[in-house]
């Protein structure tokens, strides 16, 4: 930022950047005519993100304020972590049932792992704290 134009363009071409991104999942989502949840919530952070630095330029350049300076220093990294959380977790996902799927009936010091359907019955809580058990109906 030592450059004069520097603190100019920084906001800029992230908000730019966040805009292509916006972009990509707008076409993904006329092309395919559905959108994920994955791109959605990509959508919504990347919509965060462009916010605080919109307020963070405006801010700095036009106004005397600091409010969102003490703010942006956390919630872009927060905004920027749950954007990778959300990209990796269908792979976090895939990698566990496939390590739950070779560890089936396997015991390791002691301890059996088995891997069970749960989508064969659901147990709903009720106001009492009691649970319930209840059949899944086939489609």
């Amino acid at each position: 930022m030592e450059h004069g134009e520097g603190k100019y363009i920084w906001y800029i071409t992230w908000m730019i950047t966040d805009i292509l991104i916006l972009l990509y999942v707008a076409f993904q989502a006329v092309v395919t005519n559905k959108i994920t949840k994955e791109e959605m919530a990509v959508s919504i952070f990347t919509t965060i993100a462009i916010a605080f630095y919109i307020g963070r330029f405006v801010e700095r350049h036009f106004t005397e304020f600091s409010l969102i300076k003490g703010l942006q220093a956390y919630a872009l990294p927060a905004v920027n972590i749950c954007i990778i959380i959300v990209l990796t977790a269908p792979v976090i996902k895939q990698l566990v049932l496939l390590a739950g799927k070779h560890l089936n009936g396997i015991t390791i010091f002691g301890l059996r792992f088995s891997v069970s359907s749960v989508r064969s019955s659901v147990v709903l809580a009720d106001s009492k704290g009691l649970s319930k058990q209840k059949r899944r109906i086939p489609r």
